[in-house]
Formats: C-alpha cells, sequence, structure tokens
C-alpha cells in the first residue's frame, strides 16, 4: 500500500486501498487482515480514518470485526462479490465505493420517512427483524441476512 494524501473524505480512499489490497493479496473469507495501527501507518493516515473505513465495509458485509481480536474478510463477502457486485462492477463500470456512497445518502432519508409512516403490523416486523439481528450479532455470527432483513423492514415501512 502506499501512503495516501490527505483530503476531503480521506476515508473513502482508505475503503478502496483496503478493497485493493484485499484483491492484490488474495485474502480469502476468514482470513485476516493487517491491524488498525499497521494500515494507519501504512497509508499515512491516522487510525479514526481507518476505523471509518473499516466501519463501512463492515455495514456492507465486506468485513466481519471481532472487538480486541483483529479484523477479518467476511465469509460471504468473496461469493457476493463474485456474483452481483463484481458483475456491476464490471458490466456496468459501477464502482463498489458508488454503491456505498449510495447507500450511505438514501439510508437516512429511508429512516425519516419510515418513522414517518411506519404502521403497527410494520413496527412489529421491524421490532422482530432488529430482535434477530441482535441476536445473531451477540451469537457471534455475521448476521448478514438478518442486517437484510432489518433494513428491508425499514424501507418497506
Amino acid at each position: 500500500m502506499k501512503p495516501l494524501v490527505k483530503e476531503d473524505r480521506l476515508y473513502k480512499k482508505v475503503l478502496q486501498s483496503i478493497l485493493n489490497y484485499i484483491e492484490e493479496h488474495s485474502i480469502k473469507a476468514g482470513q485476516r487482515l493487517p491491524s488498525e495501527r499497521l494500515l494507519a501507518e501504512a497509508l499515512n493516515v491516522s487510525r479514526t480514518t481507518v476505523k471509518e473505513a473499516i466501519s463501512v465495509l463492515e455495514a456492507n458485509g465486506v468485513l466481519h470485526i471481532k472487538q480486541g481480536v483483529w479484523t477479518f474478510l467476511s465469509a460471504t463477502c468473496n461469493q457476493q462479490m463474485n456474483d452481483d457486485v463484481t458483475i456491476m462492477l464490471r458490466n456496468q463500470s459501477i464502482q463498489f465505493l458508488n454503491l456505498i456512497e449510495l447507500r450511505q445518502a438514501i439510508e437516512g432519508d429511508i429512516a425519516f420517512y419510515a418513522a414517518k409512516r411506519i404502521t403497527e403490523t410494520q413496527k412489529e416486523t421491524l421490532i422482530s427483524a432488529h430482535q434477530k439481528l441482535v441476536a445473531a450479532e451477540q451469537a457471534g455470527e455475521q448476521a448478514i441476512n438478518e442486517d437484510l432483513e432489518f433494513h428491508m423492514a425499514i424501507s418497506e415501512a
């Protein structure tokens, strides 16, 4: 990895560097990545910036973090990237970072309108999905399906 020049939204460049590192080093599902400290030193950025990038990648199912241990490539990430995302990246010239930016841009509005418009039935569905998500995370699972169910319940509301 090469040190980065600091600019606005530096975490996006860090995020892209991490994705490049995963590809260049053929990191497989379940393998760990360098520590936040090592990534920060290699990229010449703060650990906070690295944490932000890793958080975005974790929220998008690419990485799995075991607190106090390491950051691992998600068990489903390789398959996921080889399927939908890779097809979009290669065939439609859409960058993965753009997909993440899109998700970040619309999630706040979706949650806002869901809170204003939610029905009692949708609220029950959302509470159930949230409970499943929390239970899966507490069990140490990656909770990708539970996360999807939770976000779909919000978007349906």
